[in-house]
């Protein structure tokens, strides 16, 4: 709600300058482009929070998974160290897949996320906050 009501303070600021030359223009002209990149840039970063990827694509990918780790034990290694280092190893990296798409999946949110520093960062150089 803060960051809503600082984009649109933002944009009345914007709105309410009156150029009074044609330079000035010209920067009142790329103030409003970028406004509205801020606008649609903030809408795909609460979008990307919200949503998150099929239900169907998760099931296919623990069902791959799962298959591919049963199909290691029809592999027939005469060393079981051998054959369970193998099978353990290839389980470990197809679980990483699955949660770097979790984590991608939902980049603001979680201990992995994309932190607001940058953000906060520009609103204090903006407002002096």
């Amino acid at each position: 709600a803060r960051a809503d009501r600082l984009a649109d303070e933002l944009g009345r600021a914007v709105r309410a300058t009156q150029p009074a030359n044609e330079a000035q223009s010209a920067v009142y002209a790329e103030a409003l482009t970028r406004l509205d990149d801020l606008r649609e840039s903030r809408a795909l970063r609460i979008l990307d929070v919200r949503e998150g990827l099929p239900l169907i694509l998760w099931f296919v990918l623990v069902v791959g998974v799962v298959l591919t780790v049963g199909f290691t034990y029809l592999f027939g290694m005469r060393s079981f160290l051998l054959h369970a280092l193998a099978a353990g190893s290839l389980a470990a990296i197809l679980a990483l897949v699955p949660f770097t798409i979790g984590v991608l999946d939902h980049p603001f949110d979680g201990d992995v996320r994309i932190e607001p520093e940058a953000f906060e960062d520009l609103l204090e150089e903006i407002g002096g906050r």
